[in-house]
């Protein structure tokens, strides 16, 4: 068996669909978020001026 390598890098324009589908998944079916219909990708934070999180605008 090899060894596998994981790489965590921020979070880039090109991986927000994925991100959504995955949110929008645990927003359907987990318990683990109080939203009722999962976002469309317009309205996810990653969107907010391209694909940097909205943090910053909520003093975080």
């Amino acid at each position: 068996m090899s060894p596998q390598t994981t790489l965590i890098r921020p979070c880039q324009a090109d991986d927000l669909s994925a991100v959504t589908a995955i949110y929008a998944h645990h927003v359907t079916q987990g318990r683990g978020s109080f939203e009722l219909d999962p976002p469309l990708l317009q309205e996810t934070p990653l969107a907010v001026n391209g694909y940097r999180l909205g943090l910053s605008a909520h003093g975080l």
